[in-house]
């Protein structure tokens, strides 16, 4: 079925590449260079250019590298790429979402982030505050110093003892105004009696 001819250095190189490579997008191109070679059956060149289920192991490329077709190993190497499809297939579809958590764990994170989020706030507080005293500006002028009279416990007893004689020389003035009766007791008033 497969002429020797057939197997030139460029189906040989193109055959080690596709098979190397898994490269089964690259049998057209075999089915063109074995057709340049002299190669007219039909099943091999639709095989390769029609039938979309390539395999590691297909037999147009093991006609092509010449090595006799051996049935067992065939389907041995058919099984080992099923095995690698299936498991290419089993990882694609694996869930990689992550199981919920649960809200005692969603509360935890809420706390330890408002924590956080506290802790930074308090620290960016007292670093303004520092910052603000290292460069406040210097007042112009020295604050205003209270006068020395006022700070003084002599002032304090001056404003007593003037405040006393304030209220004697009002009790004074009184009893000047209020007529006396001649045993010097003050006249009742009218709404008195």
């Amino acid at each position: 079925m497969f002429d020797p001819v057939w197997r030139t250095e460029t189906v040989r190189l193109l055959a080690e590449g596709i098979e190397a490579e898994r490269a089964f997008d690259r049998l057209p191109i075999l089915a063109d260079a074995l057709e340049e070679a002299g190669c007219d059956v039909p099943a091999i060149l639709n095989h390769c250019r029609l039938c979309s289920s390539h395999r590691w192991g297909c037999w147009v490329v093991t006609l092509a590298l010449g090595r006799p077709q051996d049935p067992q190993n065939d389907r041995r190497l058919r099984e080992e790429e099923d095995n690698r499809i299936r498991q290419a297939v089993a990882e694609i579809n694996r869930p990689r979402t992550q199981p919920r958590p649960s809200n005692t764990d969603r509360l935890e994170r809420y706390v330890l982030r408002s924590a956080v989020v506290f802790v930074a706030v308090v620290v960016g507080a007292i670093g303004l505050v520092i910052l603000y005293a290292a460069t406040r500006p210097k007042p112009l002028h020295p604050p205003a110093t209270p006068h020395p009279l006022r700070t003084s416990p002599s002032y304090e007893q001056k404003v007593t003892d003037s405040a006393l004689e304030f209220l004697k020389e009002l009790e004074r003035r009184e009893r000047a105004t209020t007529p006396t009766t001649s045993s010097g007791a003050a006249r009742p008033t009218k709404g008195e009696r």
